[in-house]
């Protein structure tokens, strides 16, 4: 429950619809554990057949925990025999073997995507005003909390497990300095994707840790702790994680009337989000009309200046700005103006744009 329910994990799994990575979280438990119950002993013939195939399963989710999973590779190596260190470089070959028909075309093409531009791990950096206030408290207690917990376990194991923990306690040591922000492969991978990571280390040290051979005090610092911070996670889900938007039917139906009539680049000029989710339409008008929007998902993809000049946009259209809203329009070289009800009034009435279709509600005004 720690690791599937708190509040960055419903966000991402369900309320974003990532059920890859809700798979990939599920395999890299199994992988996660396979090794930790290994680290005193041999590993057993059958890793060579076993480890392979998680991981290989593990890179078809998605290609953050091909990177995970060479930590856990990593910190099993750095502590075995020379012989599991063979089992292991077996494994890792088998596993980039059976996913090669994913991986060689994914690699091959990986200079002409965006992941390589597309650096995540610098949005807490450069847009760290909007992330918000509890983004960033996670973002510091999450890394300090794995490190605090395992100074504390460190007491009650051997050095071989010491070891085994070494670069996870590194990463998250990076996390917490904002380095991995400008670490090559790191600085690929968002936030989210590491506060969960971390998490499932910590839980791991909550049930491990022998809480009678530690202090009285400590004890029941880290024991209230844990319930505020799950109670702290539940009161965050409820009243900060935005909840899922159920469409008014009617609405959205007049909209999708509207749709096959864009002609041109679309701004999105007003939807009550409670009843037409502004941000799904950028997704779905591309998708099936082909149409290009002057925004979408994700902000950072693109440069800061274009999202100063939509943001002026933006803020114009909220004021009812008529001059500002049309001149930023054509900057941005879009001619169709999507909106619902008083958005509606406001484009067509006062800005004196004549030429539209409405249906119901909704309507597509054609900017002269």
């Amino acid at each position: 429950l720690i690791i599937f329910a708190n509040a960055v994990s419903i966000g991402n799994f369900i309320r974003l619809g990532r059920p890859p990575i809700l798979l990939g979280w599920a395999l890299f438990l199994i992988l996660f554990f396979y090794l930790i119950k290994y680290i005193n002993t041999e590993l057993p013939k059958t890793s060579p057949l076993i480890l392979p195939l998680v991981t290989a399963l593990l890179i078809l989710t998605h290609y953050i925990f091909a990177i995970f999973a060479l930590i856990m590779f990593l910190s099993y190596f750095i502590i075995s025999k020379w012989k599991d260190k063979i089992k292991l470089f077996i494994a890792g070959i088998l596993s980039i073997t059976l996913s090669s028909f994913w991986l060689i075309p994914f690699l091959l093409n990986l200079k002409n995507s965006t992941i390589p531009s597309f650096l995540q791990g610098q949005i807490i950096i450069r847009h760290i005003d909007k992330i918000g206030l509890l983004n960033n408290i996670m973002l510091i207690l999450v890394p300090l909390s794995l490190l605090f917990l395992y100074w504390i376990y460190s007491k009650q194991i051997t050095k071989k497990e010491k070891i085994f923990f070494i670069p996870i306690l590194i990463l998250s040591s990076l996390f917490l300095l904002k380095l991995t922000a400008f670490t090559p492969i790191l600085n690929t991978i968002a936030h989210d994707h590491y506060v969960i990571l971390f998490i499932i280390f910590i839980s791991y040290f909550i049930v491990s840790i022998d809480y009678k051979k530690i202090n009285k005090n400590l004890s029941r610092l880290i024991k209230i702790s844990i319930t505020l911070m799950t109670i702290s996670s539940v009161l965050v889900t409820i009243f900060y994680t935005t909840w899922f938007t159920i469409p008014n039917d009617q609405v959205n139906t007049d909209i999708q009337k509207l749709l096959p009539s864009i002609n041109d680049t679309y701004f999105i000029g007003g939807f009550v989000t409670e009843i037409a989710y502004g941000k799904a339409y950028y997704s779905y008008i591309p998708i099936y009309y082909n149409k290009t929007g002057v925004y979408g998902w994700y902000y950072e993809e693109t440069t800061p200046e274009y999202n100063k000049m939509h943001e002026t946009l933006r803020k114009a259209n909220a004021d009812e700005d008529c001059k500002t809203t049309l001149e930023y329009m054509k900057i941005l070289n879009s001619t169709n103006y999507l909106a619902y009800d008083d958005k509606c009034t406001f484009m067509i009435e006062k800005c004196n744009q004549k030429n539209y279709i409405k249906s119901g509600d909704a309507c597509l005004v054609y900017i002269a």
